[in-house]
């Protein structure tokens, strides 16, 4: 079982932008069989300053029923980063918002409050982001690919 992970978060102009991005690392994914591994959400800020969720990537359930699995370690960051991505979820999805707060804890508990504090940060200085969670040894790779970001930043988890 893999226990290190890589976060690489990238920040863009707006959404549409952080969106792009998010679909030609999920192409480069899906290219190399590996959609598994793939592990990313986009947040774009509203006029209002809340922080919500753009796209996800979901795990599907191996049984055929066309449900998601959970809430990635991308969107458990993003969670923790900015809780108002939260009221993205109906309310009546109760055990979905549990996944999502144990999700959020784990990348609480597995990244140290200054970690925390500079991925936030950094995601501050922009209307919308990229926040990707892969294997340390695609960190690099996959920075890379988010080179026409306006920024980006990555640290080990």
């Amino acid at each position: 079982m893999l226990t290190e992970f890589s976060v690489v978060a990238a920040t863009y102009a707006d959404l549409p932008e952080a969106d792009a991005a998010f679909s030609t690392i999920e192409l480069v994914y899906e290219e190399r069989d590996s959609m598994s591994a793939f592990d990313a959400v986009t947040i774009g800020r509203k006029a209002s300053g809340e922080v919500r969720l753009g796209r996800r990537h979901q795990q599907w359930a191996a049984t055929g029923d066309g449900e998601p699995v959970g809430w990635s370690l991308a969107a458990g960051l993003a969670a923790a980063l900015y809780p108002s991505v939260g009221v993205d979820l109906a309310s009546e999805w109760l055990a979905e918002f549990q996944v999502m707060s144990a999700s959020a804890g784990a990348a609480q508990r597995g990244l140290d409050r200054r970690v925390l504090r500079d991925l936030g940060e950094h995601l501050d200085e922009s209307s919308a982001g990229l926040i990707i969670v892969c294997r340390p040894d695609l960190a690099q790779p996959v920075g890379e690919l988010v080179s026409e970001s306006r920024g980006s930043i990555s640290q080990r988890w």
